[in-house]
């Protein structure tokens, strides 16, 4: 979905889904793929220096926020 979902949006904007400045966003949040790129966002904000430790809920509260 991501690839077809980018080409798209080189064109014009789809469902919500625009590509700005090389970068895929899906209305104002960043678009990332499943992978280590996640994961390592997921820990960072759960354990790391960016928010602390909040427990799992309130961390993918915090992600979904700017992330899709």
């Amino acid at each position: 979905m991501f690839s077809s979902t980018y080409v798209e949006c080189l064109e014009r904007d789809q469902r919500g889904f625009y590509v700005n400045e090389g970068y895929l966003f899906k209305e104002r949040k960043f678009s990332i793929l499943q992978g280590s790129r996640r994961k390592i966002l997921a820990k960072e904000t759960h354990e790391g220096g960016l928010m602390g430790n909040f427990g799992v809920e309130k961390t993918f509260s915090l992600l979904k926020e700017k992330f899709f």
